[in-house]
């Protein structure tokens, strides 16, 4: 699982659509494209828990909001990105993963980068190393987006680069 987030963490959907001196909460994602209430709310309520850094909350959160509504691109970009940093299979995440890349028009130019930063690690083999640097980028162009930077950071645990899990 990914280390502690901070309590704020920003997902704007754009650089500069973040303040240079704070942080934009999870929570303030715009709502996701969507018919159905309930899949809205259970997608507000998965922000929530990520924000509150309870991924296994969150993941479920986002799955229920993708079961509610199988046409939210955010449902399935954050189930991927969730189920990736949570241990299950690289098969479990690459089918969700591919349902989330068809939907990308539907995401916002953050949430879209999110997604193609993790391409990489659906690669057969695996380049880690690749999507890090992907994370990195991403984490440079949102220097306030704490999501964006725990995610880099847990990428660069996972490739042993401490003082890269500290920047």
């Amino acid at each position: 699982a990914p280390p502690a987030a901070p309590a704020a963490s920003s997902v704007a959907s754009s650089p500069s659509a973040a303040s240079t001196t704070e942080l934009v909460r999870i929570v303030d994602h715009p709502p996701p494209a969507s018919t159905r209430p309930e899949a809205v709310a259970a997608f507000a309520s998965g922000l929530a828990a990520a924000r509150d850094a309870n991924w296994e909350g969150a993941r479920q959160r986002f799955e229920t909001a993708l079961e509610l509504d199988p046409s939210m691109a955010e449902a399935a970009a954050y189930t991927a990105l969730y189920r990736a940093f949570g241990g299950a299979t690289k098969a479990q995440v690459r089918e969700l993963f591919d349902r989330a890349l068809t939907m990308r028009d539907g995401l916002g130019e953050r949430d879209r980068r999110l997604l193609l930063a993790l391409e990489p690690q659906m690669r057969d083999p695996a380049d880690l190393a690749e999507s890090g640097r992907r994370f990195v980028a991403l984490a440079d162009a949102y220097p306030r987006d704490a999501e964006i930077h725990c995610i880099a950071g847990s990428v660069a645990l996972l490739l042993g680069d401490d003082a890269g899990a500290l920047r």
